[in-house]
């Protein structure tokens, strides 16, 4: 029987791609938020607050950020397997579909790539 992996964590835009959605309107107070190059927790009322310049802009996963460009702009994002190694980035828009030819090595680069692509050429 195969061995169950369960050490699996979820995927996160990096600082370039979250500083676009917060350009684009992105606002979805995540629990996680950059703050000078570090990666922390968001308390309300403590340390860090929404309230003061210090944050960056939030650390959000790849899952709501493509939720978000679907409600709000009828965009999909999704990864596909090209051969054994590589994956592609998928863009559906109404009726066009855009597709990568740079291939990457993981469907989590596909998403980041197709995330960038989305966020400086589409929207």
């Amino acid at each position: 029987m195969k061995e169950i992996n369960n050490n699996i964590q979820e995927s996160y835009c990096s600082i370039e791609v979250s500083k676009l959605l917060k350009e684009k309107g992105c606002n979805l107070n995540t629990e996680k938020v950059f703050l000078e190059g570090f990666i922390i927790p968001f308390w309300k009322d403590g340390l860090c607050s929404k309230d003061k310049d210090i944050i960056v802009c939030e650390y959000i996963s790849h899952t709501l950020a493509i939720e978000w460009l679907r409600v709000n702009f009828g965009i999909w994002i999704f990864a596909i397997p090209f051969d054994d190694h590589d994956w592609i980035g998928r863009i559906i828009k109404i009726d066009e579909i855009y597709e990568y030819d740079q291939l990457v090595h993981s469907p989590q680069e596909a998403i980041e790539a197709a995330l960038l692509h989305t966020l400086t050429k589409l929207i």
